[in-house]
This record gives structure tokens, sequence and C-alpha cells, in this order.
């Protein structure tokens, strides 16, 4: 089961890894291995793609290269917020 995303509290990273990884079945398995970081869920069908996410009150000290260097990891992306852009005509 997927935990809410909350950027108010957490930033998040998409990590993707080789389709061989150990992390692909137990991806929570990487969370336990580097502090701070906690497991979201699978990123939609794709099974090489989770969601992690770093308190902000320790993001500052964390190492994206901690991720980075891992020889399983092929990307690790910041995940932004997305905001809606309101279309012509919403104003009210």
């Amino acid at each position: 089961m997927a935990l809410p995303i909350n950027y108010n509290l957490n930033k998040y990273l998409a990590v993707t890894f080789q389709l061989d990884s150990e992390y692909i079945n137990n991806p929570s398995n990487l969370a336990t291995s580097i502090p701070g970081l906690h497991y979201v869920g699978q990123i939609g069908q794709l099974r090489e793609a989770h969601m992690y996410g770093i308190p902000l009150a320790v993001w500052d000290s964390f190492a994206i290269s901690q991720l980075e260097s891992l020889r399983d990891v092929t990307s690790v992306q910041i995940q932004e917020p997305k905001m809606r852009a309101k279309r012509a005509g919403e104003e009210l």
C-alpha cells in the first residue's frame, strides 16, 4: 500500500532500478539501508520505478549520491509538486 504524498513534510525521489535489481521485488529494502529514506510506493505500472520520501527536516543533510552510486540504480529524480494551471474563464 502506497503512503500518501505530502510535499509540506517530505521531498520525494523517483528511483529507477535495473531490471535485474534485487530491489524490484523488495523495494522497501532500499529504505532500510539508507537513513532518513522511506518507501512510498511503485510508480504506475513500471516495475522498476519506485517513489521514496525524505523528511524535509533531514533533506539538507541527505546525500542523493548515496542512491546514485548504487549499482542497481539507473536514475534518481527529485519530484516537485504539480501545480494546476487555471484555464481561461475560470476566474471567480
